[in-house]
């Protein structure tokens, strides 16, 4: 698939979201072992869940993006997009810090690869 293709896909919409999470469920089986199964980055987590403070912030985090994609759902606005492709952006973002925060460094590579492949490149 060349360029001018992917560009034409990603102003259309038309992506296989389909194989997008075919690639995100194969990622999450290979992360979920390595998380579960050490005991100190789950430990991590754990505590970061106990935290009200940051369950608020990570609350506000989930709220916010579902609002922004249903909202501008199929939306040609260009105010509309930038907030969808934003939005993308920082949920990629924040998975980075949570990989950082447990230590993680091979996670972020494959999270960029998956995240720029499948639903577009962050222009």
């Amino acid at each position: 698939m060349g360029i001018k293709q992917v560009t034409k896909e990603k102003k259309t919409g038309h992506f296989e979201k389909s194989n997008f999470f075919y690639a995100l469920i194969v990622f999450l089986f290979v992360l979920a072992p390595i998380v579960f199964f050490q005991r100190d980055k789950l430990h991590k987590i754990r505590r970061l869940f106990k935290k009200k403070a940051w369950l608020a912030g990570f609350s506000s985090i989930i709220i916010w993006s579902i609002y922004i994609f249903i909202t501008d759902r199929g939306s040609k606005d260009k105010n509309a997009i930038k907030r969808r492709y934003a939005t993308q952006h920082a949920i990629t973002a924040f998975l980075i810090a949570m990989f950082a925060y447990v230590d993680l460094t091979i996670a972020p590579f494959w999270t960029i690869w998956i995240v720029i492949y499948y639903l577009g490149d962050f222009d």
